[in-house]
């Protein structure tokens, strides 16, 4: 039996960090198209970058939300967004939620266990079954707002007892009435929790960059038993499970249901990309997902262009910013002098981009002449346009750097 000293809960769980900041995002079903009044709703005509804009503290960490309610796009996506610091020897108080979750570790380390179960619903209500919640301001928890205390606290203190088989008084103190530590309390010296002996503590650079899936309890046809059989936890921050790579450029790492099964459960998948100074990712899209950006590192610029041809985003993004970025909607990204580093969360747990340039790109796949035609080109500044780019794959080295194909 180890000693934890500190402990994160999630999602009716264990999830056990020490000096520890986590950006979760919870997601609600994958986007399956917009019809009729949605549709007329969901224009996606701008879009803009987040920060965190409320924080509540809690005795041992705390919680930093972003208001993406004030945002048609998020709200169109059902994506929401949080981020957790738990400072050391911090217990996350246990929570069930009514959407699936995929979390990244930003930093820290530690042990993980869970239990979940939650309906399937478009809204991201937390509900504790320990303490109290802080009061919160912002109307998109305005469902949240109504009760802040524990499920128990609603029940009838002696029905309660008599159900759990304990007594009235202990029954009182799981309702948590007077309880103003918040959702993540100090447990001062340390816990003691079964750990597997044949698993391999995790050096402190395994434990940074790992996506976590608190799965959701399957009642149907034995797959709650199959489901605990997944892996549950994915490194996209080590360089060497890297799937693309340039040294010049920088690195794309994807966790998807083609490697790592659960997310087709969940629904989702996530992709670590690490530019170098001043490199590009590639112009894409991303066919069958909405992507929510958030920023680990770093400073770019980010361009997105709607299906029309206009610019519904130009700016700057910096670390803890988010951006969602609708699904179809071309992207294109450059590193500023530092680098930039993100994570990117995609509502499809197989999400597939279509890249603009580069060795496996549409230009590259095209004849000269129909460039050529399409772009009013001649056949020489279309075999430029193919093949300036064709040794390199989705990351792009500074063009400097970078030797025309004329020149070769």
């Amino acid at each position: 039996m180890a000693s934890i000293s500190a402990i994160l809960p999630l999602c009716l769980g264990l999830f056990l960090l020490s000096q520890v900041s986590t950006a979760q995002f919870s997601f609600g079903e994958s986007s399956r198209g917009f019809r009729g009044e949605q549709a007329r709703q969901c224009r996606f005509e701008h879009l803009a970058a987040l920060e965190a804009t409320e924080q509540q503290r809690s005795e041992a960490g705390f919680t930093e939300y972003y208001n993406t309610d004030a945002r048609n796009e998020f709200g169109c996506a059902g994506v929401n967004v949080r981020r957790w610091v738990v400072e050391s020897k911090g217990l996350v108080l246990p929570t069930y939620a009514g959407a699936h979750k995929l979390v990244y570790i930003v930093q820290g380390r530690g042990v993980l266990g869970w239990h979940f179960q939650a309906a399937r619903k478009h809204s991201s209500r937390s509900f504790f079954l320990a303490g109290r919640k802080a009061q919160q301001h912002y109307s998109y928890q305005a469902e949240q707002q109504s009760s802040n205390q524990n499920v128990f606290a609603g029940f009838n203190p002696e029905v309660l007892a008599e159900a759990l088989g304990v007594s009235r008084q202990t029954a009182i103190r799981l309702q948590g009435l007077n309880d103003q530590r918040g959702a993540i309390i100090r447990v001062e010296h340390g816990l003691q929790a079964l750990q597997p002996s044949f698993q391999r503590e995790p050096t402190r650079e395994e434990e940074q960059g790992q996506v976590y899936v608190p799965t959701q309890e399957q009642q149907q046809n034995g797959l709650d038993e199959i489901s605990c059989s997944f892996k549950l936890r994915k490194n996209i921050n080590k360089p060497q499970s890297t799937d693309i790579f340039n040294p010049r450029g920088g690195r794309i790492t994807r966790a998807n249901s083609q490697n790592f099964p659960i997310l087709n459960i969940i629904q989702m998948s996530a992709t670590r990309t690490v530019l170098q100074n001043n490199a590009l990712l590639t112009p894409h899209w991303t066919v069958n997902a909405h992507t929510v950006m958030y920023v680990t590192a770093g400073q770019g610029r980010i361009q997105v262009v709607d299906h029309r041809g206009r610019s519904v985003f130009d700016g700057e993004l910096h670390q803890d910013q988010i951006l969602l970025i609708p699904q179809n909607f071309a992207v294109l990204v450059k590193a500023r002098r530092e680098g930039f580093a993100w994570v990117s969360f995609k509502t499809n747990h197989n999400a597939i981009d279509s890249q603009i340039a580069g060795k496996a790109s549409i230009l590259r796949a095209l004849p000269v002449d129909v460039v050529a035609n399409a772009y009013r080109l001649s056949r020489e500044e279309s075999r430029s346009l193919k093949f300036n780019r064709a040794d390199e794959m989705a990351v792009f080295a500074p063009r400097q750097e970078q030797q025309s194909y004329a020149d070769q």
